[in-house]
């Protein structure tokens, strides 16, 4: 985007309103997310390097626009993309987000690094492109998720824990230094 506004001195308003004008019928919807997402506590936010419009249209394509309470995008960053902080501060200042309190889930390994070093728990839904992993053995992922919609369904139970839970979680016998716990869908690489 920078370059096309720089170098071809593209409009960045004409350019992300034409590049997203796309069908998004090749995004299924995922009960199981939607369903997670409606159960985890706290405000959902969107980071993302297109624009606001087509968050918008693909949260309401998915049937997930309930779910989120707010947008930083491209143009907010200052039409600086992730990874750089522009938009990440933005994301803070303007939401109020203490990164301590804050899960930041990305499909692009290297955008978690701001994210780690601002003080957030990351997430790297894992994919089949080779550049989007490009720095996923770093120690900016704390989970590596193959399925988001699990990975939330089990970071969320649909009860209460059973009586004596805790205790079992605590009698961990790996220690919790040592822990790889396995969830369906997802990995805790948590370093």
């Amino acid at each position: 985007m920078r370059g096309l506004m720089t170098v071809d001195r593209v409009d960045p308003a004409e350019f992300l309103a034409y590049v997203h004008e796309v069908d998004l019928a090749c995004v299924p919807p995922d009960p199981v997310l939607a369903a997670a997402l409606a159960r985890l506590p706290g405000r959902k936010l969107i980071h993302t390097n297109g624009s606001t419009r087509h968050a918008q249209r693909l949260l309401d394509h998915l049937g997930l626009a309930s779910a989120f309470s707010g947008v930083i995008d491209i143009v907010d960053a200052g039409y600086e993309p992730k990874p750089a902080l522009a938009g990440y501060h933005e994301l803070l200042r303007r939401h109020r987000v203490r990164p301590e309190t804050a899960l930041m889930v990305e499909d692009i390994a290297r955008n978690l690094v701001p994210a780690a070093a601002l003080g957030m728990t990351t997430a790297w839904v894992r994919g089949t492109l080779d550049w989007a992993a490009l720095g996923a053995d770093g120690d900016h992922i704390h989970y590596v998720v193959d399925n988001l919609g699990q990975f939330l369904t089990a970071a969320v139970p649909a009860e209460p824990a059973p009586e004596g839970a805790a205790d079992a979680a605590r009698s961990d016998p790996d220690g919790p230094a040592d822990r790889r716990a396995r969830l369906d869908g997802c990995t805790d690489d948590r370093r």
